[in-house]
């Protein structure tokens, strides 16, 4: 069916739709210069960024990854599963004044603390700020998390780090 999230199937769209013809489209429009540029080297893209200034860090953990600058920032951690989460010393009883967990049927996004999701359910999504552990997750699946930074994103996962800076 096509969610909030939007479809790839042409088939569930609308008849009058699936006769539109198709563009590609090229321009960034939500994220700052250097996660673009991290993107299109990643990703073999070449997509043009809108030219405001953010930016891009590998992290060993969590800890590394400073305060917030600003109040009413929306951070969101984003992991393929559970067992990936549990790996930078994240739990599910952790839940408090710090971690917002979400789940399928959550669609509230937490401004005072660190929105805790699954790659599947950042998609669509957008955050100031990102973090990331990318491990076990397809190409497509990196893009799509790395690609949810408005203007800071930062990589937790050394070895897939040094191969991706």
């Amino acid at each position: 069916c096509i969610n909030p999230k939007g479809t790839n199937c042409v088939e569930l769209l609308p008849e009058w739709m699936q006769k539109i013809q198709r563009q590609e489209i090229w321009e960034n429009y939500r994220n700052a210069l250097e996660i673009t540029e991290y993107v299109n080297r990643m990703f073999h893209m070449n997509m043009l960024p809108i030219g405001i200034h953010g930016k891009v860090n590998v992290v060993k953990s969590i800890s590394e990854v400073p305060e917030r600058d600003s109040e009413g920032d929306r951070v969101a951690i984003i992991y393929k599963d559970d067992s990936n989460l549990e790996n930078f010393g994240i739990y599910r009883e952790d839940e408090d004044n710090k971690y917002s967990f979400w789940n399928a049927s959550d669609d509230t996004i937490a401004i005072d603390k660190a929105n805790v999701l699954t790659v599947l359910l950042a998609k669509g999504l957008e955050f100031e700020r990102v973090i990331v552990s990318l491990t076990g997750m397809s190409e497509q699946e990196k893009y799509v998390a790395c690609t949810r930074a408005l203007n800071e994103l930062y990589i937790l996962n050394e070895s897939l780090s040094k191969e991706m800076t």
